[in-house]
């Protein structure tokens, strides 16, 4: 057996998946630290390789999007000294990710929000709104053309809630969850109602927006490590997917490698008949 390494280098997690067939068979995370050395981030992604291969195999290839740029050779190097495996990265100029970027400056988007929505439009009918959950909470749509068309970048839950916590003085850190109560009846029930109502209000409020300039009602997905949190909380009706992202990385690595291997075994049948 044999599997497809898929890496989401994001500013608080890194997340390392194995995937087989379009199915994400394992994922692990680790915290992101920027300045971690090449011995450090081998010996963190070497116990993790190592679980995968005792599960699933040999590596036969893999894929890397990240938004901590000081990270990604590190990550790469760390990969094909452990593996043997080059990783494709998400932002060369020979990856083909096979979305069409509808937006000014499109060199300048994030790879992370390209792989959400490759991966929403892989897996669901469009126009979409993906909202991940994470340090930053990104608001991607996808048109009815099946574009990528824009979207929004919202201070994160877990980002604001920690603002909150440490800079008003009289409120001390609490669990980040949803209170028994919407009207809180104590400063922690309070806070928790505030950020966990608010953001799947705040969601709602945008679904209302963004349907009404799509001029059609969006399919919409939440992925992030705090849609599970949120989900059961809108109004409208949304699909939580967890590894969305790591399903656009899959996506855009078949596209990319597949047509190769095409390639060469072309050639290789040429060669065997000449």
């Amino acid at each position: 057996m044999r599997y497809v390494l898929v890496i989401d280098v994001g500013n608080s997690n890194i997340v390392i998946g194995a995937m087989s067939g379009g199915r994400v068979m394992d994922a692990m995370r680790m915290d992101t630290h920027p300045e971690a050395s090449l011995k450090e981030i081998k010996a963190s992604l070497g116990n993790i390789l190592d679980a995968f291969r005792a599960a699933y195999g040999e590596c036969e290839g893999g894929i890397v999007a990240s938004v901590v740029p000081q990270l990604t050779p590190k990550i790469c190097t760390s990969v094909r000294q452990l593996t043997g495996v080059e990783l494709l990265k998400m932002g060369d100029a020979t990856v083909n990710i096979g979305l069409q970027l509808h937006v000014e400056h499109p060199e300048r988007l994030g790879h992370d929000r390209i792989a959400d929505a490759v991966g929403a439009k892989a897996k669901y009918a469009y126009p979409l709104m993906i909202v991940d959950m994470g340090t930053a909470t990104t608001i991607n749509v996808v048109d009815e053309e099946g574009r990528f068309a824009g979207g929004m970048i919202i201070p994160g839950m877990k980002t604001s809630f920690d603002a909150l916590c440490h800079h008003a003085a009289q409120l001390r850190e609490v669990p980040l969850k949803a209170p028994e109560h919407l009207i809180g009846r104590n400063t922690t029930e309070c806070m928790q109602s505030g950020m966990v109502y608010g953001y799947a209000s705040m969601i709602d409020g945008l679904i209302d927006r963004v349907s009404l300039e799509l001029k059609a009602i969006p399919r919409v997905i939440l992925t992030g490590g705090l849609a599970s949190l949120i989900v059961s909380h809108c109004k409208h009706q949304v699909i939580a997917d967890e590894y969305l992202l790591l399903h656009g990385l899959f996506h855009i690595y078949t596209n990319n490698v597949e047509p190769r291997n095409q390639s060469l075994l072309a050639k290789r049948n040429l060669k065997s008949r000449g």
